[in-house]
This record gives C-alpha cells, sequence and structure tokens, in this order.
C-alpha cells in the first residue's frame, strides 16, 4: 500500500489509561496463545478459546470507542470507563506461576452476565457503524 494512503488514515488520540488497558488485554492473549500447550487441565484449558475471543472483543469495543466516540457516548456506552473499574492486572509484574490464575479469574469476572462491560459490549452491536464494520448489516 502507497505510504501517502497510509498517512491519511485518522489516528485517535489515547490516553495513558487507555494504553495500559489495551497493552494489558493484547499481553493476555499474546501469553494465552504462547503458553497454549502448557496450559494445564484446569478449567482454563477448556475456556481458552472463548477467553481468547471475548478478550478480543473488549478490544474492539476499545477501539470502536477510540474510532466512533461520539457515537457511543450518545449511546451511553463507555468501555474504557467501565474497564476502568476492573483494575486488569499487569501479567508482567505476576508470578509465572500465578498468570493462569489471574488470567481465569479476570476472564470470569468480565464474562460474567450481570458485569456492566458484558452488557456494554452486547450494546455495541446495536450500533449501525458496528455492525457494518462486522459485516452484520
Amino acid at each position: 500500500m502507497n505510504r501517502q494512503y497510509i498517512e491519511q488514515l485518522p489516528i485517535p488520540s489515547v490516553n495513558h489509561r487507555q494504553q495500559d488497558q489495551i497493552a494489558s488485554l493484547v499481553s493476555y492473549i499474546l501469553w494465552v496463545n504462547f503458553n497454549r500447550e502448557t496450559i494445564g487441565e484446569k478449567t482454563i484449558r477448556h475456556q481458552t478459546s472463548l477467553m481468547l475471543g471475548y478478550f478480543e472483543q473488549i478490544i474492539n469495543g476499545l477501539v470502536y470507542e477510540l474510532f466512533f466516540n461520539d457515537e457511543l457516548h450518545t449511546a451511553r456506552l463507555s468501555p474504557f470507563d467501565l474497564l476502568e473499574d476492573v483494575r486488569l492486572p499487569k501479567l508482567h509484574e505476576a508470578l509465572e506461576s500465578k498468570r493462569e490464575e489471574a488470567l481465569g479469574e479476570t476472564f470470569e469476572r468480565l464474562y460474567d452476565s450481570k458485569h456492566p462491560l458484558r452488557g456494554c459490549l452486547h450494546d455495541l452491536g446495536s450500533l449501525e457503524t458496528v455492525r457494518i464494520i462486522e459485516g452484520r448489516e
């Protein structure tokens, strides 16, 4: 692709908090993918695909908020704010032996049907912009 076209793409501003949230979720996905074969027979092994998909869905929601801030906020959807209340653990700060457990607990908390972030991600699907991007229009 020609550089001039890439330079024309709008890049939203990201504050330090938002950058940390996205970086934490990306680190979760990378860790699970890298350790997929060595993850034990605990619950997390059976939920690996579900966990990866959900963390990706959260990242997508955050990116939607960055690019379509006004539209999401008009619909009263603020994934970044809802994620802020969670205080995502930083994997690099956890002992290697505790990372699998920390990820499992974080996933279980965020995936709970009563968690406001899960409801927010569901409601994103009602926005025309999101439906078009995801090919559901």
